[in-house]
């Protein structure tokens, strides 16, 4: 079993909006990649409702620059470039869960994935996109990682 870094957030929006909504919402304009810069995107992919009520899904930011190649243990300085199609590159999806109960955000965190940044910035770019007026998003992290000197003055 692998383990993986998950962080909690709390996820805050206009008082008029449901996050569950924008989550859930699978129209096509809303599906189409974030482009993040020239070199990445962001997508947000199978999300589904559980029956408990909670949100998972998927945030996928594709890299199309510092790719690194392919190479075979033992086969020397055997450094090939990996075959990618024009506009393909590597997916790090990010899988999360949101609990809609306490409006809390589960994101998988790893160091090529989409921060809390980024997904801000993803669903402002939908909101615009569909015309939403006065949309604004906020993703706080709930808690923080301390340090051991810190805890032992507790």
């Amino acid at each position: 079993m692998v383990n993986k870094k998950v962080t909690c957030y709390s996820v805050n929006i206009p008082e008029s909006m449901d996050f569950v909504q924008l989550l859930l919402d699978n129209e096509e304009s809303s599906l189409k990649p974030f482009v993040l810069d020239q070199y990445r995107t962001i997508e947000l992919k199978y999300t589904q409702i559980q029956k408990n009520g909670s949100i998972v899904g998927l945030f996928v930011t594709t890299s199309r620059k510092n790719i690194p190649p392919a190479h075979k243990p033992g086969n020397g300085d055997d450094y090939t470039a990996l075959p990618l199609d024009d506009g393909q590159g590597l997916a790090y999806p990010n899988v999360f869960l949101y609990d809609p109960q306490f409006k809390v955000l589960y994101l998988e965190t790893n160091r090529m994935g989409v921060s809390p940044s980024k997904i801000c910035a993803y669903f402002e770019a939908r909101a615009i996109r569909d015309s939403i007026p006065t949309f604004w998003i906020e993703i706080s992290p709930l808690l923080k990682k301390r340090r051991m000197k810190e805890l032992k003055t507790w």
